[in-house]
C-alpha cells in the first residue's frame, strides 16, 4: 500500500509541475510578445494667423490597426494622465495592448523617453509670410524656417499645394505655347506675384483680373465670346501651387462667409474664381460680382464678436490677386458706370474674339491654335503644383535685396507705359505692373519658359488693352484732336518747317512738332512718344493712331505703315517716323 500511495504522489507532484510549467511559459509569451512603440517626437505650439500662442501639445507618431505609421497632435495637458491619452489614441484606431494597465504602461514608457527630444515645431493654419518672419510657409513647407509648419488638417480643399509631374516637365510643356500667347505669360505672372504685395509693402494693393471675352457686335455670326481661352489661362495659373482641372477651381456659388474662407486658403498666392468652377459650392445662390472688388480686396473678413468669433467663425483676413472668368464685360462699349475705386481694384483682361484664335490669336492657322491648347491641357494635366515651391525658396533668399529692388522696377513700369500722369492712372498701372513683376522673377528664376523683357512687354500690352476697355476710343481722338487744336494756336509750339529748311536751336527748345506740306496738304508731324503724351489716356494711343486712320486724318507712309518717315534738318540726321496729322480730314 505504500508503494501504491507513494506513486500516486509522484505522478500528482509531476502533473503539478507541468501544469506550472505551462504556466510559466504562458506568462513569459506575454512578457515577450511585443506592441508597436509609442514615440513622442516633439512639443508642438499651434499659432493663430496673427502669429500668437494658441494650443500647445505632444507629436505622437505610432501604428495604426492597418500597420501604418500615423502621427497625431495630443494636448499637453492629456499627458497628465496617461489612460486619457490611451483613450485619445484608441479612438485615432491606435494598435493597442488588449489590459488597460499594458496600455497605460506603454504611455508612461513613451513619455519617460521623451526627455532630449528636438525643439519645439511650431504649426500655423495660414499659408504666406508669417508675421515678423521673413519667412513663407507653403503647404507642404516653410520656406525660411526650420521650426514652422502649415497644418495640413485645416486645408479643406486637398487639390491647393498637390503636387505631379516635374518642373522640368511644367516650364517645356508651356515654352511653344507662351511664346504665343501673352495671356498665358500674364495668367502665370498674377500667381507669382501673390508673394510679393508683402515685399513691396502696404501701399502694394492686389486687384481682381477680369478675363472677360471680347464685345460682340450686332448681326455679327462670327464666335466671339466661347473657348477663347480664359479658363485656360486661368488654370495655368493655379498650375503653379495646386491641381488645375476644371473639377479643382473655385465658383461663384457660394457664401460670403465660403468665399472668406477660400481667400485665407489661398493668402498671398492666387484665387481663381471660374465661371464654371465647382469647389466650394453651398447651393444658397451666387455671389454678386458687384461686391467682390471691396470684399476681396479689402482683406478682411466680416467682422464678429469675440463670442461669435471663436473656432469656424473667427476673423480672418488675407493678401491675395484674384483671377475671374465671365462672359459678361465690365465695361461694354467702353461706357463705365462703376465708381473709380471699383474700376481700379477690377480690371478687366480682354480676350481676343474666337475667331481671331483668342490667346493664340498670333497663330494664323487654325489646326495650329487648337494643337497648341492641346499641348497647354496635356501639360497642366500632367506637371502641377511643382513651379511655386521652386520660386519662393528663391524669393525668401532675395526677400532682402528684392526690397530695394522692386519699387524701382515697378516706378520703371508705370512711367514705361505713360501712366504717370496722374495718382489714379498711376494705381491702375500698376496691377499689372506687378503682374509683369512676378512673371520677371519667374523667368530670371529659371522657372517661366519666357525672358524677363518678354515679360514686361506682355504686362504693358495687356495694360493698354484693358485700359482701352474703360475709354470711349472715339471721345478719346476727338480729345486729341480738340486739344492739338488749342495748342497749334500757341505760338512756337508747331513751327513751319518745309523739306529743306533747318531747324534752329531756338525752335528745337519751344516746339511740340512741326507744320509741314506733303502731297499739297498741310500736315502736322508729331514724334510719336509727343502723339502718345497728347493722347488721354496714352494707353489707348495705338488705337486713337487706328481711328484716325479711318477717319482719313492721317498722312501714311509709302508702305503704309501708320507713321510715315520725314527727314527733318536739325532734328537728327536720319529719316525719323511720325505721325502725320491733315488739319482738314480727307474728303
Amino acid at each position: 500500500m505504500s508503494r501504491k500511495k507513494s506513486a500516486k504522489a509522484k505522478l500528482r507532484a509531476r502533473n503539478v509541475r507541468r501544469k506550472r510549467a505551462k504556466k510559466t511559459k504562458a506568462r513569459k509569451r506575454t512578457r515577450k510578445e511585443k506592441w508597436p512603440p509609442l514615440i513622442i517626437e516633439r512639443p508642438v505650439l499651434y499659432l493663430d494667423q496673427a502669429g500668437a500662442r494658441g494650443a500647445s501639445c505632444y507629436r505622437v507618431q505610432f501604428c495604426n490597426l492597418d500597420g501604418e505609421t500615423v502621427v497625431l497632435d495630443i494636448p499637453r495637458t492629456t499627458f497628465s494622465r496617461p489612460s486619457t491619452v490611451a483613450d485619445v489614441l484608441l479612438s485615432a484606431h491606435a494598435l493597442l495592448p488588449p489590459k488597460r494597465e499594458q496600455q497605460i504602461e506603454l504611455v508612461k514608457k513613451a513619455m519617460a523617453k521623451r526627455a532630449g527630444t528636438k525643439s519645439t515645431l511650431r504649426v500655423t493654419n495660414r499659408v504666406g509670410w508669417q508675421v515678423g518672419r521673413p519667412c513663407f510657409t507653403y503647404f507642404t513647407k516653410t520656406f525660411g524656417a526650420d521650426d514652422l509648419e502649415y497644418n495640413r488638417h485645416n486645408n479643406n480643399y486637398p487639390a491647393l499645394g498637390m503636387t505631379a509631374g516635374s518642373l522640368d516637365g511644367w516650364r517645356e510643356g508651356l515654352r511653344e505655347a507662351c511664346e504665343y500667347s501673352d495671356h498665358l505669360i500674364f495668367a502665370a505672372g498674377i500667381s507669382a506675384s501673390g508673394p510679393l504685395f508683402d515685399i513691396l509693402g502696404p501701399s502694394a494693393e492686389p486687384a481682381i483680373y477680369h478675363f472677360q471675352g471680347a464685345a460682340k457686335p450686332e448681326d455679327d455670326d462670327r464666335a466671339f465670346k466661347s473657348s477663347s481661352g480664359k479658363t485656360l489661362s486661368a488654370r495655368v495659373a493655379q498650375s503653379l501651387f495646386a491641381r488645375c482641372q476644371q473639377q479643382d477651381l473655385f465658383g461663384f456659388s457660394t457664401t460670403m462667409r465660403g468665399l472668406e474662407e477660400t481667400c485665407f486658403a489661398c493668402n498671398n498666392l492666387t484665387l481663381v474664381l471660374d465661371e464654371e468652377g465647382t469647389v466650394g459650392e453651398s447651393g444658397s445662390g451666387e455671389i454678386d460680382p458687384k461686391v467682390l472688388p471691396f470684399r476681396i480686396i479689402s482683406g478682411r473678413s466680416k467682422k464678429r464678436s469675440e463670442a461669435f468669433g471663436g473656432g469656424h467663425h473667427k476673423n480672418l483676413s488675407w493678401t491675395v490677386p484674384v483671377i475671374s472668368t465671365s462672359e459678361r464685360e465690365l465695361d461694354p462699349g467702353g461706357k463705365s458706370f462703376r465708381k473709380e475705386g471699383e474700376r481700379v481694384r477690377m480690371v478687366a483682361v480682354p480676350f481676343p474674339p474666337t475667331y481671331e484664335g483668342g490667346i493664340f490669336h498670333k497663330v494664323k492657322d487654325p489646326s495650329e491654335r487648337t494643337r497648341l491648347a492641346a499641348l497647354v491641357e496635356h501639360t497642366i494635366a500632367q506637371n502641377y503644383g511643382v513651379a511655386m515651391p521652386s520660386y519662393l525658396a528663391r524669393l525668401v533668399e532675395d526677400r532682402p535685396a528684392l526690397i530695394l529692388e522692386l519699387p524701382g522696377m515697378l516706378g520703371s513700369f508705370i512711367s514705361g507705359v505713360g501712366a504717370d500722369t496722374d495718382s489714379w492712372e498711376r494705381r491702375l498701372a500698376s496691377k499689372f505692373g506687378i503682374v509683369a513683376i512676378g512673371a520677371q522673377l519667374l523667368a530670371r528664376y529659371g522657372v517661366g519658359p519666357w525672358t524677363e523683357q518678354r515679360a514686361v512687354e506682355t504686362g504693358a500690352a495687356l495694360y493698354r488693352a484693358s485700359r482701352a476697355t474703360t475709354v470711349s476710343i472715339p471721345r478719346a481722338t476727338g480729345a486729341f484732336i480738340s486739344h492739338l487744336d488749342t495748342l497749334m494756336k500757341i505760338p512756337g509750339l508747331f513751327p513751319v518747317v518745309e523739306k529743306g529748311d533747318i531747324v534752329t536751336e531756338q525752335q528745337k527748345v519751344e516746339l511740340i512738332g512741326i507744320r509741314r506740306t506733303i502731297g499739297g496738304e498741310q500736315v502736322i508731324a508729331l514724334p510719336y512718344t509727343r502723339f502718345e503724351n497728347l493722347v488721354r489716356p496714352s494707353a489707348v494711343a495705338d488705337r486713337a493712331l487706328l481711328a484716325l486712320a479711318d477717319q482719313g486724318r492721317l498722312v501714311t507712309g509709302a508702305d503704309g505703315n501708320l507713321r510715315r518717315q520725314l527727314q527733318i534738318t536739325g532734328l537728327g540726321r536720319e529719316r525719323q517716323r511720325y505721325v502725320c496729322i491733315r488739319m482738314r480730314p480727307a474728303t
